[in-house]
């Protein structure tokens, strides 16, 4: 798919009109919607990044990868308990993929967070750590 070597190239602006026409051409397309949802998470328009991965789910309830970004979003959001549910989901579909594998940790702190009333979180380090708050604390998106 030509929208994810765009993306690795660095080139969003190429990459989301790749998806946006293969989601023309099939609007149930459950990967394109994951990605253009990953894509707004980047710029942070979250309205339009939670609408394109609810609709990935949707589209695939299988998909584990759709339901951890969705997961992820809601997070960053402050809907920690419906972020739970979506990693769930993920985890029981595919335990096995290292990005959901890496994420267990993570998850069972925000968990425990959960079950403590929402004490801080530690940072989960990596490209996440760059891409704004982590914890079922934080802040929400400026703007939300």
């Amino acid at each position: 798919m030509m929208g994810r070597i765009y993306d690795h190239l660095g080139r969003q602006p190429a990459a989301q009109l790749a998806w946006q026409r293969a989601v023309a051409l099939a609007p149930n397309a459950d990967e394109p919607l994951r990605l253009l949802g990953r894509l707004a998470v980047g710029r942070e328009e979250w309205s339009e990044a939670r609408d394109l991965l609810t609709r990935a789910v949707a589209a695939n309830p299988k998909n584990a990868l759709a339901h951890l970004d969705l997961a992820d979003l809601l997070e960053r959001l402050g809907e920690t308990r419906a972020a739970l549910a979506h990693w769930d989901e993920a985890f029981a579909l595919a335990p096995q993929q290292v990005r959901i594998a890496e994420a267990v940790d993570h998850w069972q702190q925000v968990a425990q967070a959960v079950s403590d009333g929402f004490a801080p979180l530690p940072d989960r380090g990596g490209d996440e750590a760059e891409d704004g708050p982590t914890s079922a604390t934080a802040q929400g998106p400026a703007g939300s």
